[in-house]
């Protein structure tokens, strides 16, 4: 189970630079709105919130993309603790059922 994050890319054309921010609004921390091309109030205007989405002006280029990264330990055994078979556990990650192994709780 892997937790999913959006990632902002832009591409600053004149300079090839490339930075990558967390939310739209986080780029204007960094980047001015002569640097962009377009502000931030237009930028929520496109509904560019899904992968693969892409915005692309003289200056630069906004991709949308997905950053996966591994869950943290105390989540994987939180979420684990509340089964009590190892098919419970297999049925709640892939929705497939499985065969019974018994496990104890983690502490």
């Amino acid at each position: 189970m892997k937790r999913r994050n959006k990632i902002v890319h832009v591409e600053l054309k004149a300079t090839q630079t490339h930075y990558y921010f967390s939310s739209l609004k986080a780029i204007f921390n960094t980047l001015s709105r002569d640097e962009v091309g377009c502000s931030y109030k237009y930028l929520t205007t496109l509904k560019l919130y899904e992968d693969g989405k892409c915005y692309e002006n003289k200056q630069c280029i906004i991709r949308i993309g997905t950053l996966l990264s591994m869950p943290n330990k105390q989540s994987v055994y939180k979420a684990m603790s509340d089964y009590k078979v190892m098919s419970d556990v297999i049925a709640a990650v892939d929705e497939r059922p499985k065969y019974t192994i018994p496990i104890t709780k983690l502490t």
